[in-house]
């Protein structure tokens, strides 16, 4: 029998690829009263269920490049391909999002449940205490009794989202066995700032390009969707940066027309202050930015609201375009695992196959997902990276047992 240790996106597609070749042979152990929680909250509960862009940039970890070989084997096409085959439609939407046709994640799960019960799978309530090899089989204790199993695949993901039951469970269970467990970090998270702007601009969404700057050196940027609230700074484009915002002191700065070059972006207020030269400061961006956007960059850059627009200078034009271009926010603190949707760190990948993802020190144990020391960007690959590597693990467990029958 193989006991897959999850039953979140991961461990579901585990068992379902496991249960192709040992139907009934297969179960899920999930500790929470029914599987799939996180997976019916992802996409603000639409599900991103991948993303056609999906590639090796899109990855980290300390050996990122352990998710390739996974990713090739089993990747957006082909997690498409296996859904469909089993009744889900999809659509594709921005930048390569596929979700389901009825904006429903309860409709992804719904179908990978039907699958495992078509197949015969089990489903079995309970948290795994221990895990221990004995005879050449797994032994795992739960709360609710002991399974004895030949193959054990760990997918209780990583420790983000901990109201849905991700807390890092699943690193005790490996560490017993002798697997390196790696400092675990949130990831795709907001990020805290000290700046009272964010506050100003509660509620406010906006595109455009963040960064996080340190020592005066752009380390990472993110084009996309920026969400403002109260002491933080949210949407795609700023969790994407939460990995490289833990090292402070360090700054977002939001880039506002990233179309232009600041130079540009300076030429065309002045262009826009010939119009609109009977206007006050703090009205001069009405019409081009959000009214209490405006009032920001004008105050950021040193500029009196009350002072009419035909007394600007080039001067104070070159400071609003210094502000447009590179709007800046000191980084307090990423937020926590609590409102984080991803885990970097966790069980070291450098403990197992990245072919099978088998343990390559206790035959016969397998991980998969966020358990493992994998991180993708917002946008769907994190869950790819699920299907991916739950995938691989199940079909080699699978593979396995039939081997060792022969």
């Amino acid at each position: 029998m193989v006991l897959v240790v999850g039953g979140g996106a991961s461990g579901l597609m585990a068992a379902c690829s496991a249960a192709l070749a040992l139907g009934g042979e297969i179960a899920v152990l999930e500790k929470n009263d029914r599987v799939g929680k996180k997976l019916l909250a992802t996409g603000n509960g639409r599900c991103n269920l991948t993303n056609l862009g999906a590639s090796p940039s899109c990855y980290h970890g300390k050996s990122p490049e352990f998710a390739f070989q996974a990713l090739k084997m089993f990747g957006p096409k082909e997690t498409l391909d296996y859904f469909h085959s089993i009744g889900l439609v999809t659509r594709e939407e921005e930048d390569g999002r596929i979700y389901p046709r009825c904006g429903q994640a309860s409709a992804v799960l719904d179908v990978l449940r039907n699958e495992l019960s078509r197949k015969g799978a089990r489903i079995l309530v309970g948290e795994a205490k221990s895990l221990r090899v004995r005879g050449g089989r797994f032994s795992v204790l739960t709360d609710n009794g002991q399974h004895w199993a030949d193959k054990v695949i760990i997918a209780t993901g990583g420790k983000a989202s901990s109201a849905l039951g991700s807390d890092g469970s699943g690193y005790p269970l490996l560490q017993s066995l002798g697997h390196e467990i790696l400092p675990a970090y949130p990831a795709l998270a907001p990020i805290e700032t000290t700046s009272a702007h964010a506050k100003a601009l509660s509620g406010l969404r906006v595109k455009g390009t963040a960064s996080i700057e340190r020592g005066g050196k752009t380390v990472s940027s993110r084009a996309g969707e920026i969400l403002f609230a109260s002491g933080r700074l949210s949407g795609i484009a700023i969790m994407d940066l939460a990995i490289y915002a833990r090292e402070l002191p360090c700054d977002v700065c939001i880039d506002l027309m990233p179309e232009m070059s600041e130079s540009e972006v300076a030429n065309f207020l002045i262009d826009r202050a010939a119009q609109l030269s009977d206007l006050l400061a703090e009205q001069f961006f009405i019409g081009c930015f959000q009214r209490m956007l405006g009032q920001v960059i004008i105050k950021s850059a040193g500029v009196e609201a009350s002072m009419p627009v035909s007394q600007l200078s080039r001067n104070h034009m070159e400071a609003l375009a210094r502000q447009i271009k590179r709007l800046r926010f000191p980084v307090l603190s990423v937020a926590g695992f609590k409102s984080a949707q991803a885990t970097l760190g966790g069980a070291a990948t450098s403990g197992f196959c990245p072919d099978t993802c088998e343990s390559l020190s206790v035959k016969g144990l397998f991980a998969a997902g966020e358990v493992l020391d994998i991180c993708g960007d917002c946008g769907g690959f994190n869950l790819q990276w699920a299907w991916s590597s739950g995938w691989v693990a199940g079909r080699a467990a699978a593979k396995d047992v039939l081997q060792n029958r022969k």
